[in-house]
């Protein structure tokens, strides 16, 4: 495991993105989804290796996401998409499914591997506990606190990734909420359409996208940091700009605040985009005597 490697700020993304200005913002890498194995992926594999080629030509590195639960019956296929990665040599695989860890494992492809369990990783034992199982990093949850997130990076000398903005994912089930609930009420579901859901105690809507692997619920919010991402950047191995759901403007926009390349007050030039420090400042858990 490397804990000298400088930081290297990757981009998640769901769609073409100009190759070009994200060298220019002096992005490291992309983080890609294949369509077979992403919730929300959009390219073949065919794509997927032609990507590869595009980025080598532009000294941009490739990391790839396998975010959905795997079952039994896509183990064999699994198998062999690993083997093509195996090929391919992609500078990290995200990963939720321990099965994933199973079988690269088998192909000694543990150094490419990173464990992001999404909600899950909330502390530094178990970061520590999948760090020692021969990972390149985990991505720590997305819902710490500012000082939660400070403990864990010192307790895990650096080998930490986390996302430092974008809309949040909140929930995932394989379930067919979307589909069901318009199913019930009368309605077509057309998975290529933008659909949003709001509690009786929110202001603001949340993204919820459904696809053949079941639902995602994303945050109202857009997390953005950029104060608290200098606090942290040198202690943290990746940091990841989620694209979802961003438009190329401001997703540019948020790139060169947080590369030191722009000073402009983004909450000023986007007032409805909603951009917030999500729950660096908010507690995560309330003890029995502190409520009294």
């Amino acid at each position: 495991m490397c804990y000298d490697c400088h930081m290297k700020l990757l981009i998640s993304m769901d769609r073409p993105i100009g190759l070009d200005r994200l060298k220019e913002l002096r992005v490291d890498g992309i983080i890609a989804r294949c369509k077979s194995f992403s919730f929300m992926g959009e390219l073949s594999v065919d794509e997927l290796v032609d990507l590869k080629k595009a980025l080598e030509a532009l000294d941009l590195d490739l990391y790839v996401d396998i975010d959905i639960m795997i079952e039994e019956g896509i183990l064999s296929r699994l198998d062999g998409y690993l083997e093509l990665l195996k090929s391919l040599r992609p500078k990290g695989i995200y990963f939720s499914d321990l099965a994933v860890y199973r079988l690269a494992l088998k192909k000694g492809m543990s150094e490419m591997l990173i464990y992001d369990p999404k909600t899950l990783l909330t502390n530094s034992l178990d970061a520590i506990f999948f760090l020692k199982k021969g990972l390149d990093s985990v991505v720590i949850a997305r819902e710490l606190t500012l000082e939660e997130i400070r403990k864990i990076i010192k307790m895990t000398n650096g080998a930490i990734d986390m996302q430092v903005a974008g809309h949040i994912m909140m929930s995932y089930s394989k379930r067919k909420f979307v589909s069901d609930y318009l199913a019930y009420i009368g309605k077509p579901f057309k998975e290529d359409a933008s659909y949003a859901i709001k509690e009786e105690t929110r202001e603001r809507q949340m993204m919820i996208k459904e696809t053949s692997f079941g639902t995602e619920i994303f945050s109202d919010h857009i997390l953005f940091m950029p104060d608290e991402f200098k606090m942290i950047k040198d202690g943290l191995r990746h940091a990841i700009i989620e694209a979802r759901y961003l438009d190329d403007r401001l997703l540019y926009d948020i790139i060169a605040v947080y590369q030191g390349s722009k000073d402009e007050d983004l909450l000023e030039r986007y007032p409805d985009a909603y951009l917030e420090k999500g729950y660096l400042y908010d507690k995560t858990m309330i003890k029995k005597e502190e409520e009294r």
